[in-house]
């Protein structure tokens, strides 16, 4: 782990797709992704007036503040981990 920008920068992408992902399903497959979060938070969502709103600047800045907020996540991780683990510092 040298290089800790370089960590974060897959960090921040994996939550970008994640985020690229579920605007996806909410734009093409409302329900079964309704479905698959009242599994998940145990909530029952079938009485809920859902209506998908996605648009292109919608996902887009979703995709920019998930990236941002993953490399931001997952720069202080692994600071903690470096600056509390046992492994040997390498300089």
């Amino acid at each position: 782990m040298k290089n800790i920008n370089k960590i974060s920068l897959v960090g921040g992408l994996v939550f970008a797709i994640f985020d690229a992902i579920c605007a996806f399903l909410a734009a093409f497959a409302l329900q079964p992704f309704m479905a698959f979060w009242s599994y998940i938070a145990h909530v029952r969502f079938t009485g809920v007036g859902v209506e998908s709103s996605v648009t292109f600047g919608n996902v887009f800045w979703g995709i920019v503040f998930s990236f941002i907020i993953g490399f931001v996540l997952t720069w202080i991780f692994v600071w903690l981990h470096r600056k509390f683990c046992c492994e040997p510092e390498t300089k």
